[in-house]
Order: structure tokens, then sequence, then C-alpha cells
């Protein structure tokens, strides 16, 4: 019986075409001699492909194949997967190694060039993010909110003459806002990408701005033209601008299911905005720090709300602002602003004393704050004595493995004493204690005092939870210092541009987290795996490569936020 033999074919091949064409000049060939052959038999494909031992990689000489270089030279040269030797593979089987770790089905087709088609096996991958989808999401997402800040941020051009500007104020508060938005941190990043088309269509949008694709002088506007305006723009009428937007929110009943027994609860805590340049100040005084009120929710949102700066060291006066006399100024303006809104106040142990208590009774607000020894030493006492004679607890509860209950916690409270303060004057307050001899989800040991009537278990387990989710707003700054808005970083020495800076960061922060609570819950129930920040990259590439233009509000509708992504 005849063989089929093509190697002198492709030794001829491999001479004239190179190592490649003659694999696939020969795969063509025994193609041909399946259709056409009469009874030849092919035993097996090692002998379809007759390797030739002197054109390998591990075999013989070719001028195509990489060498080291021994002799005087001081390299140790190539290793051997690229020079050939006994590890390299041969012929084809070199340029497609299979890793045998991967499950695949081998096919009776291949391609001219020898791959195999697999068949992996395992979970079916993920779908990868649509950036169309989040921009058209953003899109229909913020208009709302458009239509609420723009009105008062038209009013804030501090000395500009609009007409002799390119740009108007409102563009300038929108390109720091979205820079904050996504997440790029400094003013080098606002700056990086600001001539991209898209990227400067899409502010405009936002502004409201006209905007001429064809003249290439007008594009986003640089951080120093923003800073500049921020100069010239008082930082508490810029606040009022968070304000309205946090009135938006309430009318829209976002905190309806976040009231404690009727109120918004308030954190209240105080935190490093920047530290300034400069040779001329003391280490003491470069640092700026402001005292924040943000609304807390059961489902992780630390909106914010005010913001007072807590003055720095005056060296002419040697008085230092404290965080106590920042929130009686704070405290005004909030009741200013919501003159009929009841709040609660969430304050760590520094806010446990007479005079933020006081605050909170003559505005009719009520209060959860953290009872430790050292704010009020012999009342604690007296508290203390009390916890031990009451008949007033209940055991915290779990399920355990075995579909057992166990109790893991026991809470107790003190309620209606007689409890005045230091002085002897003033109101009564309680007292709930929570304290956990077991591992558990909700483990904590600590005490509270409040306003509230704590008259049963439920109450008091309430008053614990919200105490303890004072921390939400100590969760915001770690997201706003090390998740890419900047806190913390130093965008310009002027003080009150600064404080405009961190006003801003505020508005943007306010509308993320409704964004990503609202919008990206949807839009991440098909992905695995994936973060705020990788949001925010996806949305600054479609930012750069598509634009918010592309998707007129008109053609999409505006997207609201769906009630029942509101719960904790």
């Amino acid at each position: 019986m005849k063989k089929v033999s093509i190697i002198t074919y492709y030794e001829y091949k491999k001479e004239k075409l190179g190592v490649l064409s003659a694999h696939y000049e020969q795969t063509q060939a025994v193609a041909l001699t399946r259709t056409c052959s009469r009874g030849d038999d092919i035993k097996s494909e090692s002998e379809k492909f007759s390797t030739i031992s002197a054109y390998t990689q591990g075999g013989g000489s070719d001028k195509d194949c990489l060498y080291s270089i021994s002799g005087g030279c001081r390299g140790g040269g190539l290793g051997k997967p690229l020079e050939g030797g006994e590890e390299s593979f041969e012929g084809i089987e070199r340029l497609f190694k299979i890793n045998p770790s991967v499950g695949f089905s081998l096919k009776d087709e291949s391609n001219h060039w020898m791959q195999k088609a697999f068949a992996f096996k395992g979970r079916t991958p993920a779908a990868q993010p649509d950036c169309g989808e989040v921009l058209k999401a953003l899109r229909g997402f913020i208009e709302p909110y458009r239509q609420v800040i723009n009105p008062h941020l038209v009013e804030l051009n501090g000395n500009r003459d609009e007409d002799n500007c390119a740009y108007s104020s409102l563009s300038l508060y929108w390109t720091v806002i979205m820079g904050f938005f996504l997440r790029l941190r400094s003013r080098n990043q606002m700056d990086m990408t600001r001539n991209t088309r898209a990227y400067s269509a899409s502010i405009f949008e936002l502004s409201g701005q006209p905007y001429n694709p064809d003249d290439r002088k007008l594009h986003t506007a640089c951080s120093q033209t923003c800073t500049n305006l921020l100069r010239d723009v008082e930082t508490k009428a810029l606040e009022k601008v968070l304000v309205e937007l946090v009135r938006y929110m309430i009318r829209s009943k976002l905190f309806d299911n976040a009231r404690l027994f009727g109120c918004l609860c308030v954190a209240i805590d105080g935190t490093l905005c920047e530290r300034k340049r400069s040779s001329e100040l003391d280490a003491i005084e470069k640092r700026r720090y402001c005292l924040e009120a943000r609304i807390i929710t059961p489902w992780g949102w630390n909106i914010p709300l005010l913001t007072e700066s807590v003055e720095p060291y005056n060296s002419e006066r040697e008085k230092q602002d404290c965080e106590l006399e920042a929130f009686k100024r704070l405290s005004k303006r909030l009741k200013r602003y919501f003159p009929n809104q009841g709040f609660c106040i969430l304050g760590d142990a520094l806010y446990a004393c007479k005079s933020v208590m006081d605050i909170c009774r003559d505005y009719k607000w009520e209060y959860i704050l953290t009872f430790k020894e050292g704010s009020m030493p012999r009342i604690y006492e007296n508290i203390n004595s009390a916890m031990h004679r009451t008949l007033q607890y209940g055991l915290l509860k779990q399920e355990s493995g075995n579909n057992e209950v166990d109790s893991y916690g026991l809470l107790t409270w003190v309620d209606g004493r007689g409890t005045a303060y230091e002085d002897g004057e003033g109101v009564n307050f309680r007292v709930v204690r929570m304290s956990c001899w077991g591992v558990g989800e909700d483990a904590y040991n600590g005490e509270f005092c409040t306003s509230f009537e704590v008259s049963s278990f439920e109450r008091a387990k309430q008053v614990i939870n919200y105490g303890r989710r004072r921390w939400n707003i100590e969760n915001g700054f770690k997201v706003e210092k090390y998740g890419g808005f900047g806190l913390e970083h130093t965008f310009c020495n002027d003080d009150k541009a600064g404080k405009n800076y961190h006003v801003l960061m505020q508005i943007a922060y306010a509308l993320w987290q409704v964004f990503e609570q609202g919008m990206l819950v949807r839009l991440s129930e098909k992905c695995r795996k994936i973060t705020a920040e990788g949001w925010a990259k996806l949305l600054f590439v479609g930012f750069l490569m598509i634009g918010l233009h592309y998707f007129p509000v008109a053609e999409i509708g505006v997207m609201r936020m769906r009630r029942y992504h509101l719960v904790a």
C-alpha cells in the first residue's frame, strides 16, 4: 500500500517561504490528499506531519532561531525556553503549547494553523459592565439634581464679567464637581484630559453653556480658572447649594426609611480637610480642620449636610478653636436652614456634655451620644451603680449553626431616672448599655446616653443600633480620603478657595452615594466584583470616549431612585 510523503515538499517550502508558510502549505496538501487519495492509508497524525529534526527549535541549525552567545560575553545568554533544548517543544507543538491544567476537548476540525478548538468547562464568565449603559444611567439620574442646583450656582459668579469670559460660572462649578465625582483626586488629574472633546462636551451639557465642537480653542476650563472663581465666592453662599440639594432629597422621601422615631439622624464629627503648603506657617497652622454634619441611614449613607470650619490656631491671640465651639455655630445654622425638621444628633463621647445637651433641648432635638466615664465622672458612677440594680434588661440572641438560638450578650438600660447634670441642673437622660460575652455579627461593648424614652427592649436595641451607626461618618471620611475624592489633599493655599473646594467635594460625594445606591445597584446585578472606584473609572472612560451629550434627556428620560433599594 502506498504512503503519502510530503517531507521533501515541506523541506523545499520551508526553505523558500519560512516555517509558518510551510506548515500552511503542508496542511493544504494533506487536505487535498484526504479528498483525492485512492485507498491510501495514513495511520497517525505523526505520519501526516513528520517533523524535520534539522529544522526544529530543539534540533539542528535554523537561521531564524535564537541562540545564546557563549565565549567571552559576560551575559548568561538566552535560557532554554528561548534558545531551544530539552525543555522546548518541537515543530508545530512549540507554537501552540497547551496548558494541561485547563479543561478542554479536542475536536476533529482544526484551522490551517493546527490550533485545536477548546470547549472550556466551569462557570460562565460574568457580563462585563457596559460603559454606555453606565453613562446613560448617569445622564438620566443627574438631570433632576442639575435642575435643582444650577439656579443657585448661576448666582455665584464672584466678580466675573460673564459676557467677557469664555466659560460661564456654571461650567467652572461643574468642572470641579465632576472632577470629584469621577474621583480624579487632584487638580493635575482634572487638567490631564480637559482638552478631550467628549469630556468638554459633557461638562458643557451639564452647565447648559452652548458648545461648538468645531471650535478647537473651546475646551474644559483649567483648574486655575476654577480656583480664581472660588477665591471670590463666599463659602456660606456656596454651602446653601448643598443645603438645597439635601432639601430636595428630603422632599423626594429618600430618608423616610432612615428615621428613628420620626427624626433624621445627623452625625457630628471633625476631620482634617487639607494641609497648607507654606514655609512661613507653623505645623499647627498648616492644618485646616472642619466639623461635618451628615445624615446617617441604615444602608450606609452619610449624606453631607453642613460644614463648619474649625478656625486655625491664632498665634497673636494664642487661642485655638475646638469642635464644641464649632458645634455651637453649626447648630445655629442647622436650625435656621431646617427650622421645623426633627433631628437626632449622633456624636462621640466628646459631645456627651451639658452644653451639647442644652442646645438639643433648646432646639427640640433628640440625641444619642457615646457615654464614657471621662465625660461625666460623677454621673457615670451613679449610672454604673444603677445598672446593677435595674431589672430592665434583655438578652441578645442569634441563631447558631445547629438551628439553635444562643444568647451572646445583654442589653440593660436606666430609664426615667432623675439623673441631673454635674451642677445639679438640666433634664433627665437615659443610658443604654450593651455587654457581649460571645462572638457575633452584632457583638459590641459600650454605652450610649439618649434623650429618647427607653421603655422596652426593642427601643433600647434601636438606640444602640443608631448610636453605633455614627461610624458611617467615619467611613465617609475614609472613602473621601482614600477613594479618590481627595480629602486632605491641598488643592490651593488660599483659605476661601480651599473651603469652597471642600464644599463642592461634599456635593459630589452626596450625588455619588445616591447614584451608587439607586443606579449602580441595578447595573451590578449582572456583574461580579466591581468596586465603586471601578465604576468611577468606567464613567471616566465614558466621558472621554462617548460623552453625556450622546444621550439626550428627551430620548432617555429621567431615572428615579427605586425606593426598595433604600433598606438596611
